[in-house]
């Protein structure tokens, strides 16, 4: 393989990826909500006065819930793929990937809260 074939071999894989991401954004309501209080927490890391660790772990929180919560689509429109009709073990697939979206999403706010509260309280 050649450095021009590697090249685009990564732009498709790039512009592949935006793709998915784009789809989600504007198509999915979960993966909207998600992406609305990450830009909620984005503000508040831009206008308070944060430590750079708190920064980072507010950061990596809203990561992982995105890319769970994209993890957790994509596992209900393979289920609904290939599984169309009704059935029990795809329902209760399909609760599992979404339980895993509730799970990270109460401990980052719980860590959210913990890292934000003081500060605010101290604006205030």
């Amino acid at each position: 393989m050649n450095i021009q074939e590697i090249l685009k071999n990564l732009v498709f894989k790039f512009k592949v990826a935006f793709e998915g991401l784009f789809f989600g954004l504007l198509h999915d309501s979960s993966i909207q909500l998600q992406a609305l209080l990450a830009v909620v927490v984005l503000g508040l890391i831009v206008f308070l006065p944060l430590q750079v660790w708190e920064m980072i772990v507010l950061l990596l929180l809203i990561g992982l819930v995105l890319a769970l919560e994209y993890m957790n689509t994509s596992i209900e429109w393979i289920c609904d793929a290939l599984m169309p009709q009704e059935h029990a073990d795809v329902k209760r697939i399909k609760d599992l990937a979404s339980a895993s979206v509730l799970v990270m999403s109460l401990f980052a706010a719980v860590i959210a809260i913990i890292i934000l509260f003081p500060t605010i309280k101290e604006l205030l």
